[in-house]
């Protein structure tokens, strides 16, 4: 990675862009150009979207960028690590190049995040089984199977 890395940050989901003006500014200042799409499932408008909506505009912010040749480091934060890790599945830069394409995710970082490490698995899969005692869930759960994390997360 010779340039500086485009770095999309993917917002969690009670943290909307805004909430990341400060750190986009002063990493803005040295030198890299940051992101932050607001996720089509965050907000009161957003009843019924899914984290799949999410991983497609994660993809749709990183293809312009990737067809310039840049790599993208994937920033995500809280509830933003599930649709991150989704977005990676055949975008890393080295499956990518095998296709004959330029660009592509170089690396993910979790800040406090959920990622999911294993194909057909959900989140409450992720937590053992159930909802922590703590959670009170208002409305029915419906599941989501999340895919294989395609950049090796260890």
């Amino acid at each position: 990675m010779g340039e500086k890395p485009v770095l999309l940050f993917v917002h969690g989901a009670w943290h909307p862009p805004k909430c990341y003006n400060a750190i986009k500014t002063a990493l803005t200042n040295l030198g890299y150009e940051c992101v932050i799409p607001k996720l089509p499932s965050v907000g009161p408008e957003s009843h019924g979207v899914t984290w799949e909506a999410d991983e497609a505009k994660i993809i749709e912010t990183a293809e312009p960028f990737f067809n310039q040749g840049h790599e993208v480091v994937l920033i995500a934060h809280s509830y933003g690590g599930i649709p991150a890790t989704a977005a990676t599945e055949s975008q890393g830069t080295e499956e990518r190049v095998k296709r004959g394409l330029k660009g592509g995710f170089h690396s993910i970082i979790f800040l406090a995040a959920f990622a999911i490490p294993v194909k057909g698995w959900d989140l409450i899969t992720t937590f053992g089984g159930a909802y922590p005692p703590w959670l009170r869930a208002s409305e029915k759960y419906t599941k989501a199977r999340m895919i294989k994390a395609f950049i090796p997360l260890y």
